[in-house]
Formats: structure tokens, sequence, C-alpha cells
């Protein structure tokens, strides 16, 4: 059976834990996790076949600090040098999350606690596996959408904090009815008609409580009613003034003033210069909430074109040569930007490189599609250097979470997709693992490594 198609949420990535790594070729520390085998050469790898040695995990440890600065030497774009917020006046705040002991703060009222109750039921203490908590979703996502057209916006976003305190492995099974909930609330209670003052109250109903839950889930799903309601100039001021004030390290209301501009105009370029008003941060983010819709629309509007490797219309070469063209044409930014085109380089990425590899786990888990998926992943890492020595690095940016989504959490997996990479497979591998370690280290006892 096939599985439905998921949405791929982005998490924000730390440095405060980092792995360390033993080449096979040499005696080391030994580990659980077996070495990937040797990926035979591909005639599209840039270097000819030539690879490092295979790489297997020693320790989820700090990083030393040489270890640390090799890895900010190599990649300076992404690792501080190069901060696209420097020179602006935005700052990320922190987001801190709701723990189990907050969960009786959080269901004070009467509604926050009975839709608590409902939703944790829908999710069995012995369903544990990622896509069995996402065939558990829909019960979660009635109780949601239902709420959302009589609860107030504090108490139903409360209860859904609650629910992934107590349930932390169901952080990404909520984001799909985050979007859904969000958009019926945003409805309920925003009016495009009224005055700039008037919706910027509105608004603020909303954003003021979703913060990052359900890995923006919510948030997304408030810009995706703002576009999708008949919006004006001061529509799309107001939420880019919300996106301003509650803007933090995760929460990533940029990405959903593209989903905004999108529903809004439904053309490329026009969406793009919605986005080119934004400067730096917003302006990156928006971009890649914008170009996440290419591979629908080309699916639906270009004969024989899919994102889909199961297709019998897939055809790789159109798809990669169409996705490295989208960054020649699209707009650059109206405002003052070293890159102008920095939001393309880093949505084409998840929104249109990576759909064909999670595309594959519709026909089953890692373990069923992983050939399929790392000859994939060489064919968007190769896409990725086609951008130039910047450009290249800003494509890679994301790569981590798209990883731990495709690999579903689990060590071994990440490993092995992230060695079938020519040469960006040391970085691939220290940052998801980095990654993993941060998300399993919010609620150690609840979170676990999807077996």
């Amino acid at each position: 059976m096939r599985r439905p198609m998921l949405a791929i949420p982005l998490v924000a990535v730390s440095l405060s834990v980092g792995v360390v790594f033993v080449r096979t070729a040499a005696p080391g520390p030994t580990s659980s996790i077996p070495p990937s085998p040797t990926t035979p050469a591909d005639p599209t790898d840039p270097t000819g076949g030539s690879k490092e040695p295979d790489l297997v995990l020693a320790a989820a440890i700090p990083l030393t600090d040489d270890e640390l600065v090799a890895l900010r030497d190599e990649y300076p774009l992404l690792f501080g040098r190069d901060d696209p917020l420097e020179g602006s006046d935005l700052v990320l705040k922190p987001v801190v999350r709701a723990t189990k002991e907050d969960i009786p703060r959080l269901t004070a009222t009467p509604g926050s606690k009975r839709l608590f109750e409902q939703m944790r039921d829908c999710f069995p203490p012995e369903v544990s596996e990622f896509f069995d908590l996402f065939e558990h979703a829909p019960c979660y996502e009635d109780l949601v959408n239902a709420a959302a057209d009589t609860m107030e916006p504090k108490d139903l976003i409360n209860a859904v904090k609650a629910l992934v305190a107590y349930r932390p492995d169901v952080l990404t099974a909520c984001h799909n009815g985050g979007h859904s909930a969000a958009a019926r609330l945003t409805k309920r209670i925003w009016n495009p008609r009224d005055p700039y003052e008037k919706q910027l109250e509105q608004m603020r109903l909303v954003m003021r409580e979703a913060d990052d839950v359900c890995q923006n889930g919510y948030v997304h799903g408030f810009y995706d009613a703002i576009g999708q309601d008949d919006p004006n100039d001061n529509s799309f001021r107001a939420a880019a003034e919300v996106c301003y004030e509650v803007l933090s390290s995760t929460v990533d209301c940029g990405h959903g003033l593209g989903h905004s501009a999108w529903y809004a105009t439904k053309d490329f370029k026009e969406a793009a210069a919605v986005c080119g008003v934004l400067k730096g941060f917003l302006k990156y983010r928006c971009d890649d909430g914008v170009i996440m819709y290419l591979p629908d629309y080309w699916s639906e509007g270009k004969s024989g074109w899919t994102a889909d490797p199961r297709q019998p219309a897939w055809n790789p070469d159109k798809f990669y040569k169409d996705a490295v063209e989208v960054c020649s044409w699209w707009p650059k930014s109206r405002v003052g930007d070293d890159d102008p085109l920095r939001g393309c380089w880093i949505g084409i990425t998840a929104g249109v490189l990576w759909r064909p590899i999670s595309t594959l786990l519709n026909y089953g888990n890692y373990a069923d599609v992983a050939d399929e998926a790392k000859a994939l992943i060489r064919r968007a890492e190769a896409a990725c250097m086609e951008f130039g020595p910047r450009g290249e690095q800003f494509c890679i940016k994301e790569w981590p979470g798209m990883v731990l989504y495709v690999a579903q959490n689990n060590e071994k997996n990440i490993l092995d997709l992230c060695s079938a990479m020519v040469k960006h497979r040391t970085f691939c591998i220290n940052k998801s693992l980095t990654q993993l370690a941060e998300n399993l280290s919010r609620d150690s006892e609840t979170s676990r490594v999807v077996k």
C-alpha cells in the first residue's frame, strides 16, 4: 500500500554536540554500526568516482576545538563566518520548549485539558515507529481541525504543546495537522478587509502562541491562510510585521511568508518579487517557502514531468536540468544583498532536489528504498555543485533536516545515506548526527531513535 505524501518540515541546527569518526582503513574504536559498502563509481560524479574511505561512527561526543574549527573553515558560509543576519536589526531569540512539568500549566483550562487528553489517546504508548505515528495522525488532525472552529487560539495551541511535551516523538507527525488547524483558526479571526492595525491585532492572536510547535506546522498554516483569503498590501505588511515580532532561532515565519506569497499570486516570479521586498534572513526563507511549490506546479502543467522516481514519466536528466535552471531566472532581491540568490540556492534543496528522495518513502521504509535514495542524493549533490562555490554551500545548507527525515531518525541509515555522497559526506554525517542528538536530548525519556 502506498503511503500518503508527507510534508517535510525543516528544523534549525545547533553545533552544541558533534560526532567523531574513525576511518575504516585504520585501527580504531569499534562501533555497532557497520561500515557502508563502497559505492560504485558514478559517471555523473564530478570527481570521476574518486571518494574518501568509508566513515564509521565512533561516538557521539562533543567535537574538539580543532575539529570544529576545521569543519567551520571548510564550510564558512554555514557556520557563522558569513551570518545572514550580520548587519541587520534582526535578533534570533531562543525558543524555550515545554516539558512534562509544563503540562498542568498548558492544560489549565477545561477545553485545553480535554483536547490534550483526546489527542494523547490518538497515539497509544505502544506506537513508536516513524510511519506508525503518521498513520495515527488523522485522529489528531480531526480533533485540532474541529477545535479550530470554536476554541481560543491560546487554548488550542497550548494543548498541542502539551501533547508534544508528553510525546516528543510526535513532533513531525503533528506538522500537517498544524497547517490545517492554524489556517482554520486564522480565517475565523482575521479579516483582510480590516485596516492594518486591526489585521495586525488579529494575526497576533495566533502567532503569539504558535512558536515552533510541530516543527512550525502552526506557523506555516497561519501564513497559508493569509495567502489564500484575498490578502492586500495591508495584509502582507501586517504578516511581515508579526514575523519580525516572533522570529526566533527556530520559528520559521519567513518560510511561511513564502507560502502566503505563492497562494496569493500563483505565479513564481510575482511571488518571488513579493519576497524581494523583505531583507536578509526573511527574504531567504520567503524564497524557500515559494520554491517548494515548484514540483507540484510542474507536475500539473508540464506534459511528462514528475518528481516521483517510481513513475513512468520520471526523467532524471530533465528533472535536475530544470531544477538547476530555476536560479538563473529567479528574481533577485530589491534590497541590497551580497547574495541575492541565496534564497533560491537554499530553497532549491528542500523544495526540488530532495523531492524525489523523500517521495520514495511513499513506497516503503528506508531499507526498502536505500539504493535508489543513495543514487538520487549523488545526483542532488552534483546539481548543487553547478551553482558555484557560494551557491553550492547554501544549496547543501538544509540537507541535515532532509537526511533525518529520509533516514527516519536512525543513525545507521543516516551514515548509509550520507556516505553515498561524493564531496560533502563528512559535513552531511556530522551535521545530521548533531541535529539528531539535539532532537533526542529534548526529552531523553520519551524521545527515541526509530528502529
